[in-house]
């Protein structure tokens, strides 16, 4: 072959390659397949030993690309599903926290029980909260972790393990709960409003105090307790 001879056009192409290629999303390929715009080929996945890949005509593609860049770029499944995940993420938001001993941002992970369960409108969100917040206090700042992996290495059934996990976790959720009590007293942010509150707390004293000499020199009393004299 001469330097100057073109290299040979690909005429088929995996599904993948077309969408990558072309701009295109997985539901206007399969449409464009049912509507028989496109020509398709099922093959052996080259990735997977027992599943199948499918091959598209790159000419059929270049044909009719603007009509299938017209089709919906979603399937009615895809926008429900969509819509469901960023339901999802706006609880997770709502749900974030700050933990008052590490400062780390605290969110559901994925497999969160209690996630699920705000999810479904079973447990409001402040409750939800709270509940992540002492789970997140109990793995990251109690023994509670230690504990779990001295309980897996014990040869016992697993049904009294499941038991020793509960019994476990019962005893690290006390003490999860006493840390967050004394970090928010101890924080810098409650001293402050301890601080704040003093000060309040003072100045209406002050207020007080000032509002009874007043209204002692107004009776005519001075404040040493004896009659002022008055005015002629």
């Amino acid at each position: 072959m001469s330097s100057s001879a073109k290299p040979e056009k690909r005429t088929w192409s995996y599904k993948t390659t077309i969408m990558r290629e072309f701009g295109l999303t997985r539901a206007q390929i399969e449409k464009a397949i049912d509507e028989g715009l496109v020509r398709v080929q099922e093959v052996p996945n080259p990735h997977r030993k027992y599943g199948i890949a499918f091959l598209i005509n790159r000419e059929d593609v270049e044909k009719h690309l603007e009509e299938i860049k017209a089709f919906p770029k979603l399937t009615e499944e895809e926008r429900e599903l969509r819509k469901i995940y960023a339901e999802r993420k706006r609880l997770r938001d709502k749900l974030e926290t700050t933990c008052p001993i590490c400062g780390q941002r605290v969110r559901a992970l994925r497999d969160s029980e209690i996630f699920e369960e705000a999810f479904m409108g079973n447990v409001d969100l402040e409750a939800a909260r709270r509940i992540l917040l002492i789970a997140h206090v109990r793995h990251a700042h109690t023994g509670y972790e230690r504990q779990i992996r001295r309980i897996r290495r014990l040869n016992v059934p697993y049904n009294v393990k499941l038991m020793m996990y509960e019994k476990a976790k019962r005893k690290f959720n006390r003490k999860a709960i006493k840390l967050l009590k004394k970090a928010k007293t101890d924080s810098p942010t409650a001293q402050v409003q301890g601080m704040k509150a003093l000060e309040v707390h003072r100045l209406s004293n002050i207020k007080f105090k000032e509002k009874n000499i007043s209204l002692k020199r107004f009776n005519g009393i001075s404040v040493s307790g004896s009659k002022e004299k008055k005015m002629s």
